[in-house]
C-alpha cells in the first residue's frame, strides 16, 4: 500500500499543534482544580462533575460518572470541546501516524490481510488494520495511489445476503436481488412487526443492520444492538430482538416511494 510520505509528515505537524492547542485550553480550564491527567477517566469525572458541577448525564457500567465521547458531546462547556479536540489529535497521532510508520518500508506498508478473518466471513486486515481507517480525510488522504497509477475503491452491495439467499434457496430473499423485479429492502420481522422508518438514514440502518444481525448473532434471539452499527449508535430504536428468521419488506412497507 503506497503512502504519501510528505503528507504524513505534514499531516503530523498538524496533529501536534492541533493536540497541543487542546491541551493548552484545557489546562487553562483547569488552572484553579490543578493537574490533570487528561488521559484518565477517574480524574476526567472529578475535574468536570465535581469541580466544574456539570450534569451527569451517564454513567458506566461500573457505576461511575461516564466522560465518553456521547456525554462530552451533550456537556454545555468550552472544556468538553477541548477534551474532544484532544482526543481526536492524540488518537490519530498514536494509531495512524506514528502507529504506522513502524510498518512503513520506503513509501510503502505491508500489511497482513486475512480472506476469512471476520465471524462473518469478510477478510479482515492487521499488521496495521486499515480497514479501521477513520473517515477523517487527513488520514484517509495519506493512503494514495503511486505516479502513474489510479486507486480504485469497490465495494460488495450486501455480500452477506447475497450468499444467504443463494444457500439458503429462499425465495423471498432471491426474489430481492432479481435484477428484473424492483429492489426491495431487506428486512427483519420482529414479531410480526415490520421496522418502518421514514428517515432515510434511519431506514438504511434498520434494512442493514438487522439482516447482518440475524445471520451472524450467537443465538435464535439476540439484541439487534450487537449489530456492528446498532453497537456505535446504541441500538435501533423500535427492535430489541430478531427471530433470526429473515425476509424481505415492501417497499410501501418501508415507507419508500415509488
Amino acid at each position: 500500500v503506497f503512502v504519501d510520505l510528505s503528507r504524513m509528515h505534514e499531516a503530523e505537524v498538524h496533529l501536534r499543534k492541533q493536540r497541543d492547542d487542546a491541551l493548552k485550553r484545557l489546562n487553562e480550564a483547569a488552572a484553579s482544580f490543578g493537574e490533570v491527567n487528561w488521559r484518565s477517566p477517574k480524574q476526567l469525572a472529578k475535574f468536570f462533575f465535581e469541580h466544574l458541577e456539570l450534569d451527569i448525564l451517564d454513567m458506566t457500567k461500573k457505576g461511575a460518572p461516564s466522560t465518553a465521547e456521547s456525554v462530552l458531546l451533550r456537556l454545555e462547556h468550552s472544556a468538553a470541546k477541548a477534551l474532544l479536540d484532544f482526543r481526536s489529535a492524540d488518537k490519530n497521532l498514536g494509531t495512524f501516524i506514528e502507529g504506522w510508520k513502524r510498518y512503513i518500508v520506503g513509501d510503502r506498508m505491508h500489511p497482513s490481510f486475512k480472506l476469512h478473518g471476520a465471524v462473518t466471513g469478510r477478510p479482515s486486515c492487521e499488521h496495521p488494520n486499515l480497514q479501521a481507517v477513520p473517515r477523517d480525510q487527513l488520514i484517509r488522504s495519506l493512503i494514495t495511489a503511486a505516479d502513474g497509477w489510479v486507486l480504485l475503491e469497490l465495494d460488495e452491495s450486501q455480500i452477506e445476503m447475497r450468499l444467504a439467499a443463494e444457500l439458503s434457496g429462499d425465495e423471498r430473499l432471491l426474489g430481492a436481488f432479481d435484477p428484473s423485479r424492483h429492489q426491495c429492502c431487506v428486512g427483519v420481522v420482529v414479531a410480526g412487526e415490520c421496522p418502518v422508518a421514514q428517515d432515510v438514514d434511519e431506514r438504511h440502518q434498520r434494512s442493514s443492520t438487522g439482516p447482518a444481525t440475524a445471520l451472524f448473532s450467537p443465538g435464535r434471539r439476540a439484541p439487534v444492538s450487537t449489530g456492528w452499527r446498532a453497537r456505535r449508535r446504541g441500538g435501533l430504536a423500535g427492535v430489541s430482538s430478531v427471530s433470526g428468521s429473515v425476509f424481505i419488506c415492501s417497499s410501501t412497507a418501508l415507507g419508500r416511494n415509488g
